[in-house]
């Protein structure tokens, strides 16, 4: 299977017949995301920084986990895996805000935003605010991020909105983004120990695949070479999430039997943890939209990959 592995072409011969099992067994996970909104450049779902919305989709009950901790956890089911059958179990990353750190492409956008011909009618004062905003003081809307440092005028905000739009889903801009810290590493000692290493991202296919494959190589993760690594993408930009995690929570467990799952969305990680109820379940505490819900009490929570 080639690197370009994505839902059109993964449907084997049969696949149909397994549409209505699929549907009972993973209905009540798949329902439980809403659909997200369409993106615009009014909706301008960015990565946070360090601050957390008002709302936490986890308490102080939730229990949480070193990175360390959680490789020794994987590391000790893929020895048990390894002591039972043969292949490799699947581990399942997400890509933004889990593995890869995407404020970079939001601070290189502004930059770049900047120099346009139009960003030299603004006034001296909003200019040189703009260019002072770092990735540490992104707020996961771009609007409040500019409102935050008092850029308030609905014009500027919404033009910057726009030029946002049209760069941040690109495979030009992704090659911005920066490995979390650890990832690479912790990633790559799991794979080295017998994983079979999944990124699932809803970047898509036509505008983000080729990037987000460079992104990966330039990094040092897996590479995505349709055996012991996949890519998964959204085969359009426009299809919803829940369809594409529909099809998606099939072809992976088609793949092999998932002991591990990482994201940093409530909502999707729900989906996965309940898809998968054997796997273990961790919640990046990076950055998530605001549209929270609760997470399983299965799933623990970490702060990076650091071991």
């Amino acid at each position: 299977m080639a690197n370009d592995l994505w839902l059109g072409e993964v449907l084997e011969e049969g696949y149909a017949i397994l549409q209505l099992h699929v549907f009972l067994r993973y209905y009540p996970f798949i329902t439980n995301l809403d659909r997200q909104p369409d993106v615009t450049p009014g909706d301008l779902q960015t990565m946070s920084g360090t601050e957390q919305t008002p709302a936490t989709p986890f308490g102080p009950e939730q229990e949480r986990i070193t990175a360390a901790n959680a490789y020794a956890i994987l590391r000790g089911r893929l020895e048990l895996y390894g002591e039972k059958r043969d292949g490799r179990p699947v581990i399942v990353y997400d890509l933004d805000a889990t593995l890869f750190d995407n404020r970079p492409r939001v601070i290189q956008i502004l930059k770049d935003t900047l120099k346009l011909p139009e960003a030299q009618a603004l006034v001296d004062s909003v200019r040189e605010t703009i260019s002072g905003i770092t990735k540490d003081n992104l707020k996961y809307l771009l609007k409040e991020t500019l409102n935050d440092h008092g850029v308030m005028d609905p014009e500027v905000t919404s033009w910057f909105q726009d030029r946002w739009f049209e760069r941040f889903f690109t495979n030009e801009y992704v090659l911005f983004d920066e490995p979390l810290r650890g990832a690479v590493d912790f990633v790559q000692r799991l794979h080295d120990d017998g994983a079979m290493s999944i990124y699932l991202t809803g970047r898509d296919t036509p505008g983000m695949r080729k990037g987000t494959l460079q992104a990966l190589a330039n990094a040092g993760f897996p590479d995505p070479d349709g055996e012991t690594c996949h890519l998964i993408t959204k085969p359009t930009f426009e299809q919803p999430d829940p369809e594409f995690k529909y099809d998606a929570i099939e072809i992976i467990g088609g793949l092999g039997e998932v002991i591990g799952v990482f994201d940093n969305e409530p909502k999707p990680m729900n989906v996965l943890a309940g898809a998968f109820p054997d796997a273990e379940a961790f919640f990046l505490d990076t950055m998530h939209s605001p549209d929270v819900e609760p997470i399983l009490p299965k799933i623990r929570v970490m702060q990076d990959f650091k071991i």
